[in-house]
C-alpha cells in the first residue's frame, strides 16, 4: 500500500529518531539518536543514518551507506557511500562498512573508481561523468550496476 509507512526487519532505531508518513525502510537499517525522515522517504538496506541528521521529503537513501551526524539531506544518496555535511556532499566510499558486509577487493576497488569518475569532478557535467564510467570496466562490477542505476534513475538529483 503506498499510502502507508513500512519498515523491514533487523533495523535499529535510537532515541528521538523519526520515520514520517509514506517511508520506505529497508532492511537492517540503523537510524541514530534524534535522526529524521520526511515523508515519501525510501531508505535502502544497510543504510546509517547518524545522529541528528534530516532526510528531505521524496529523496532516497541508497543502499549500505552511511550519513554522517548532523547532515542536511536533500538530494538522493548515493548508495555505498559516505554522505556528509550541511548542505551534503559526498566524501567517498563506505570501505569500512562494505569490507565489513564481506565486500571483495575486486568491489572496493570497483566503487572506488566509480566514485573518482561521478564524485571528484564537482564541476563536471553528471551525465558526461555517468557516461565516462559507463565505458570504463568498472562499470561492469555488479554494484558499480547498482550504483549507476540509482544515479540515472533519480528524481531529485544525487548528492555530489
Amino acid at each position: 500500500d503506498e499510502s502507508s509507512t513500512t519498515i523491514g526487519n533487523d533495523n535499529l532505531f535510537l532515541c528521538y529518531s523519526h520515520v514520517a508518513h509514506e517511508c520506505i525502510v529497508g532492511n537492517h537499517v540503523i537510524m541514530s539518536n534524534e535522526a529524521g525522515l520526511a515523508g515519501h522517504v525510501h531508505v535502502h538496506d544497510y543504510a546509517i543514518i547518524s545522529a541528528k541528521s534530516g532526510v528531505h521529503q521524496f529523496c532516497r537513501v541508497g543502499a549500505h551507506c552511511i550519513i554522517g551526524g548532523l547532515a542536511k539531506i536533500v538530494q538522493d544518496v548515493p548508495p555505498y557511500m559516505i554522505v556528509d555535511g550541511a548542505p551534503a556532499v559526498t566524501r567517498g566510499i563506505n570501505s569500512i562498512g562494505l569490507q565489513r558486509r564481506g565486500f571483495e577487493k575486486e568491489d572496493l576497488s570497483a566503487l572506488k573508481t566509480a566514485y573518482k569518475k561521478l564524485f571528484l569532478k564537482k564541476d563536471a557535467n553528471f551525465s558526461h561523468s555517468i557516461e565516462a564510467l559507463k565505458a570504463e570496466s568498472a562499470a561492469e562490477n555488479k554494484h558499480v550496476k547498482v550504483l549507476l542505476d540509482f544515479v540515472t534513475s533519480t528524481e531529485r538529483g544525487v548528492t555530489r
